[in-house]
């Protein structure tokens, strides 16, 4: 058995420890919220950044130029970057599309099982996610495949809604920014077009 005073001791340093467990767990608590109001910012940013781009009616102006001057001309390189940044919109707007077809080819077999076939919404999807296994290469798993649909799905569902017209105005979201976005937050910018 410990002495009184070797046992006071022991307990006194065991609620030091619990103590500053304690102030550490609440200042991570503490900072965990700060953290997710300041992703709820961000996010609200980012949505109201890509609504905007969405209904920018300038689309696709060519910036034009006087005289064209030697390579190392400032001149030259601004132009430089504006083409390779146009061609990496067009690649970014290519990447929506091809999402945007595929999202609209998996709408159209759901609607063909559930009018057609008059299956209930679960046994449509299960028959589109095997059509869609059967159809991919082998080495694509099913993470992998679940995340390319569900990608395509959010991708087609807010194109459709807002037109798709609206994907060659896309210039600093890329098709994986986007798909990132929850259901609710697709909501909302389609709702916005709405007004």
């Amino acid at each position: 058995m410990f002495p009184v005073e070797q046992t006071s001791s022991i307990t006194h340093q065991k609620r030091s420890r619990e103590d500053s467990n304690n102030s550490s767990a609440s200042t991570e608590k503490s900072s965990s919220k700060k953290q997710k109001a300041s992703n709820k910012e961000r996010d609200s940013t980012t949505l109201k950044k890509l609504i905007k781009e969405l209904k920018d009616d300038s689309i696709n102006q060519e910036l034009t130029f006087a005289t064209q001057s030697p390579e190392d001309s400032y001149t030259y390189l601004y132009k430089e970057i504006v083409n390779a940044e146009t061609q990496n919109d067009t690649a970014s707007q290519n990447v929506l599309i091809c999402y945007f077809q595929f999202g609209k080819k998996i709408s159209e077999r759901l609607d063909y099982y559930k009018n057609e076939k008059k299956y209930r919404d679960r046994m449509a999807q299960n028959k589109v996610d095997k059509e869609i296994k059967e159809q991919l290469p082998e080495e694509v798993n099913d993470t992998t495949r679940w995340k390319q649909t569900e990608r395509a799905r959010k991708i087609y569902d807010l194109f459709f809604e807002i037109g798709v017209d609206k994907i060659q105005r896309v210039k600093s979201f890329s098709a994986l920014t986007i798909s990132k976005l929850s259901w609710e937050k697709i909501d909302y910018i389609v709702d916005s077009f709405r007004d």
